[in-house]
């Protein structure tokens, strides 16, 4: 098994109601590449302060997404002033549909141009 971390550096939104919703377009956010893997963070949101999905898409050098890796998502935001705190996560990363990672976080400030 492969293992990745992440570190979403972001500030985030809100979701929806309790009705099944078509799939969204999903919005890249960033991408980074572990060794033979790239890894990409995607949400179906618009960033901004709340609670959001996150996804990451885990795909080898091939280009097949990995449906083995360890994801792990420590969220944090960072302040102009040099400060720094986590962001809570609502769901811990799981595979959700064979070939991306989904959790839910909660950033609770808003980006400004300093941050």
């Amino acid at each position: 098994m492969k293992t990745l971390s992440l570190v979403a550096v972001l500030s985030l939104a809100a979701c929806g109601g309790s009705n099944p919703l078509p799939p969204a377009q999903r919005t890249s956010v960033a991408v980074a590449q572990a060794g033979d893997l790239r890894v990409e963070l995607l949400t179906d949101t618009r960033l901004e302060v709340g609670m959001t999905p996150l996804y990451a898409k885990v795909t080898n050098a091939a280009g097949a997404a990995v449906a083995d890796a360890a994801i792990t998502m420590a969220p944090l935001m960072r302040m102009g002033d040099g400060k720094q705190h986590a962001a809570p996560m609502i769901v811990s990363p799981e595979l959700w549909d064979g070939s991306l990672y989904g959790c839910a976080v909660v950033f609770s400030m808003p980006s400004s141009a300093m941050d």
